[in-house]
């Protein structure tokens, strides 16, 4: 069954993609469009998606994130980037699960 993670932000149709702009912070990201669920003002993306960059979030990745073991995995750099409550690893920008606060690249 898949996992779906609620994103704090706007979706904008961009034909195979949905562009996803943060209601807070910055950045813009686009995921495809069957990986976004929408209910009335509410988005969610599909965990494991894969995440364009349009416009990357300002900040750096905070030095006490630390990523779980399933998460290293997905993710062996370890760098991350947080939009609109959700953490995608930089490079590949596959979704690996919820994050509070907002950071880039």
């Amino acid at each position: 069954m898949d996992s779906w993670i609620a994103f704090e932000g706007t979706a904008t149709d961009q034909v195979d993609n949905c562009r996803l702009t943060p209601s807070k912070g910055d950045g813009i990201i686009e995921v495809p469009k069957d990986d976004v669920r929408l209910s009335g003002s509410k988005v969610e993306v599909r965990v494991g998606t894969t995440a364009t960059v349009v416009q990357n979030p300002a900040g750096s990745q905070p030095a006490s994130l630390s990523l779980d073991a399933a998460a290293r995995s997905d993710c062996p750099s370890g760098k991350t980037y947080c939009i609109g409550l959700l953490l995608f690893c930089c490079g590949s920008g596959k979704l690996l699960g919820p994050c509070i606060g907002g950071w880039g690249c």
